[in-house]
């Protein structure tokens, strides 16, 4: 599928294979799990002569099963089947898919991944029954792997597992395709090659979904629950980092191309914050050098992430040099002024402006003129530029109201949806 609106391709593909990668580099546990769990998928829909739109709808489910539990927390205690709530997390990540169009057919998939087949209400030819179910077994099968111990000697014990699951957990069909696929030392050996991705990129069954920057603008509920929702403390940070950009960059005369590229960018500077624990987001105190390194690590994540998604490498410049400083003392690039874009340094500005009027779990959000002095002493100390800084001082209540118009309409969407999900978000509080 592409979509042609305007302006350069980027490959949808390309960035859903790094949202996979960013949900699973939490843990080293979670290393990934989603693209083993879609290969697994890929080769039982084979098994079963699937058409290839249907694959490509499993495949895109199963690569992204895990996206409604927003921390590494859930995550793990999911993988370790230590959960007692999995109905939260596949409701979620129903929910997120069918804000996406070329997502929303693999919703249902995301949210039976967890149904036990004796637990299902539709028959096993239903449509996407049987898919949900491959995607129960290859999503338990991947968790049963001992990263540890070389698997070809274990593949006769899961085997095993999987077939004594059969009747009551998953259904007898799927089990049998299962069994015919895991045959072959071949499909073992290829679920657990170290360069599964770049496999997957350019031999599996999703290679060639298309669209441009407006396109991907208009996937900002998606990218937002995943990056924001962990927290009720982030739950509204990129939408306001991104009116405040979108503000400056119209006042700041940008071409309409720079702005839009530059929303975008705002929209996943924080992409990276998905590797990061919330424990340490939401840490009341200070933080020891060991927290505050993987925070430092985020905009560099961010900026890998993006950078390997055809279409995207200026975003990804945007977006992951948002904590660089004029002078180079910012990080993760250290670049200096000469190299720092006028998008990097409106992202720079709005994301400090953002932050420190919000609430936080060591400080609630500071007074405007206390706000305007700390901006103005990073001015004076080359850290922000003066140029922007005055522009949104001067017209600071004209850019604080799109701000809050936007940040109110995130917040009450993070608060529906905890609602639409049985009331929780997991262990985000």
């Amino acid at each position: 599928m592409k979509t042609r609106i305007s302006g350069k391709q980027i490959s949808m593909s390309d960035l859903m294979f790094s949202i996979s990668e960013a949900m699973d580099v939490a843990h080293h546990k979670l290393a990934l799990h989603q693209l083993r769990t879609a290969y697994i998928c890929w080769k039982m829909a084979e098994e079963a002569k699937l058409p290839p739109s249907q694959i490509e709808k499993l495949f895109l489910a199963a690569m992204l099963h895990d996206i409604g539990a927003f921390t590494a927390q859930e995550k793990i205690s999911h993988y370790e089947f230590e959960a007692e709530d999995c109905e939260s997390h596949c409701l979620r990540g129903e929910l997120i898919f069918s804000q996406v169009p070329w997502l929303a057919p693999s919703a249902k998939m995301v949210r039976l991944h967890h149904t036990p087949w004796c637990r299902c209400n539709e028959p096993i030819d239903a449509p996407d029954v049987m898919e949900a179910q491959m995607l129960m077994l290859a999503e338990m099968l991947e968790r049963e792997i001992d990263r540890d111990t070389h698997i070809l000697n274990q593949s006769p014990g899961l085997r095993v597992k999987m077939r004594n699951r059969a009747g009551s957990i998953l259904h007898v069909r799927v089990v049998e395709l299962f069994l015919c696929i895991s045959e072959r030392e071949a499909f073992w050996l290829e679920l657990t090659r170290p360069n599964l991705m770049s496999f997957l990129k350019y031999k599996g069954p999703v290679q060639h979904i298309y669209g441009d920057v407006a396109a991907a603008l208009k996937m900002e509920e998606f990218f937002t629950a995943i990056i924001d929702f962990r927290s009720k403390y982030t739950a509204s940070h990129t939408a306001g980092v991104s009116a405040c950009t979108s503000s400056l960059g119209t006042l700041l005369g940008l071409p309409e191309s720079e702005r839009v590229e530059l929303e975008l960018a705002a929209t996943l500077h924080d992409l990276g914050k998905i590797g990061v624990p919330n424990e340490i987001l939401e840490k009341p105190g200070k933080l020891t050098r060991q927290e505050f390194a993987m925070i430092k690590m985020h905009s560099y994540l961010t900026f890998t992430l993006l950078d390997s998604v055809g279409g995207l490498e200026e975003v990804a410049r945007i977006a992951g040099s948002h904590h660089e400083k004029l002078d180079g003392s910012g990080y993760p690039f250290h670049i200096e002024s000469d190299e720092i874009s006028t998008s990097s340094r409106i992202l720079a500005v709005s994301d400090v402006f953002t932050a420190l009027a919000e609430d936080r779990p060591y400080r609630e959000g500071l007074p405007p003129k206390q706000i305007k002095r700390i901006m103005q002493d990073m001015v004076t100390k080359q850290h922000l530029d003066g140029r922007i800084v005055d522009t949104l001082l001067g017209n600071v209540d004209e850019v604080v109201r799109a701000m809050k118009v936007r940040q109110q309409q995130w917040t009450e969407r993070y608060y529906s949806v905890l609602l639409m999900t049985n009331g929780s978000l997991g262990s985000l509080h």
